[in-house]
């Protein structure tokens, strides 16, 4: 997920085609249209790490990827958010703060109800 400043709609970039993307937004109540873009691994050609995908859903925003905050669950999208230039705040849901700051994250949360006062959101 990327949140940009002033827009309070976040960005959708997952790895997984848009129908499973699609599918499980519905699944937890999230359908597409809450979000400013959904832009999925049938949308890149490349596979995170590869920032490809972060600075995708920067231009469709056109946002500066500096301007991007992107939450990340794991190491491969914490790498490709460095690597496109944008903050990144690891959730420590399925990988270690140790491995996800090692990957590239800055801050690290269990959740988005615990993030760190200092992360721009």
């Amino acid at each position: 997920m990327i949140f940009v400043p002033k827009v309070y709609k976040p960005l959708a970039p997952s790895s997984a085609d848009r129908m499973k993307v699609t599918g499980n937004l519905k699944q937890i109540g999230l359908p597409a249209e809450s979000f400013a873009a959904v832009i999925t691994g049938s949308d890149v050609t490349q596979n995170k790490p590869d920032p490809e995908i972060f600075l995708k859903a920067a231009a469709a925003m056109k946002v500066a990827p500096q301007h991007c905050l992107v939450v990340e669950d794991a190491p491969a999208g914490c790498q490709g958010a460095r690597a496109a230039g944008m903050a990144c705040l690891g959730i420590t849901s399925s990988f270690t703060a140790d491995t996800l700051l090692e990957a590239g994250a800055m801050w690290t949360a269990l959740n988005l109800a615990n993030v760190p006062g200092e992360v721009p959101v």
